[in-house]
């Protein structure tokens, strides 16, 4: 695995204040409200699927953030689809750096999403499930502070919030979203190889032994892992949990097969990696740098 883990700096203040959302007693801490609201101010959630010509300007918008477009021209496009562009401003980390989130009072589903074109590295990030899947969207916000991801993808709505027409808005099934477009936009950049999926799971709920066993779940989204994979698990066993298990190898749950950002990233020649949590692993992963250092460092191309 190439590249050197310098955390960096504490993340941008406005990171912290607009992409995360307020909490208790606990506000310096970072963590996010059990409820979520719109940029501090309680904000009516009406999941919307966003329409293909919708998807279609999104996708574009994320590549031209990608590439280095201009700024003026970007931040009106994202104005008409509903979206508040704001430059980062942290030196350390945010340099070239933009955070992309629906309007102050507006929140239909589609994300929030951290850009960062420079950030010298060839992963992403994906939070899809951080309101439910506990803890996932603290351990998100600390390790876009601590890896320069080219982009940190964060969902907006809870994953059961019903969907217009139907369903749910739960982004790893929908066959139309805002995470799909970004995926697109990251193969046509170039800029990226693999996209990393941050899950946590309930090991009381896991049907057979080996998955309530487990502490870590680790797949591709399909029934044939790639090679990669078997060394990813293989590094997590040895440097962070020996709980640590490969689907479909050594646990036949959680494999994500039916994830649609999976078969998005594979369609178009991007790695994806799926990466289910314990509860008592995510809590030791926000409590210890060194070990979401090694998380990072055994995922990372």
């Amino acid at each position: 695995m190439n590249g050197t883990l310098t955390p960096w700096k504490p993340l941008l203040a406005l990171l912290m204040t607009t992409l995360w959302y307020p909490v208790h007693t606990a506000a310096a801490s970072g963590l996010p409200a059990p409820r979520p609201t719109v940029h501090g101010h309680p904000g009516r959630v009406q999941a919307i699927a966003p329409g293909p010509e919708e998807l279609h300007r999104a996708a574009r918008l994320f590549l031209a953030e990608l590439t280095g477009d201009d700024g003026r021209t970007l931040a009106a496009g994202w104005r008409r689809l509903g979206f508040e562009r704001t430059e980062a401003k942290d030196q350390a980390m945010a340099r070239g750096c933009h955070l992309i989130q629906e309007r102050t009072g507006r929140r239909t589903g589609r994300g929030t999403f951290l850009l960062c074109p420079m950030a010298g590295t060839r992963i992403a990030l994906q939070i899809p499930h951080r309101y439910t899947d506990l803890d996932t969207g603290t351990l998100g916000q600390q390790m876009a502070r601590e890896w320069p991801w080219v982009a940190v993808a964060w969902n907006s709505v809870p994953r059961n919030t019903p969907l217009d027409g139907g369903g749910t808005a739960d982004l790893t099934h929908m066959p139309a979203s805002y995470f799909n477009a970004l995926i697109e936009a990251l193969a046509d950049s170039g800029l990226v190889m693999r996209i990393v999926q941050l899950h946590g799971f309930s090991q009381a709920k896991r049907r057979s032994p080996a998955a309530r066993g487990a502490h870590l779940i680790l797949s591709a989204g399909t029934h044939a892992p790639p090679q990669t994979l078997y060394a990813q698990a293989e590094c997590l066993r040895r440097n962070l949990t020996e709980a640590a298990r490969l689907f479909p190898d050594e646990v036949d749950e959680l494999g994500a097969v039916t994830n649609v950002q999976g078969q998005v990233a594979r369609q178009r020649g991007l790695e994806f990696i799926h990466v289910e949590m314990s509860r008592p692993l995510r809590q030791r992963l926000i409590g210890d740098i060194q070990a979401r250092t090694t998380l990072i460092r055994c995922l990372s191309p």
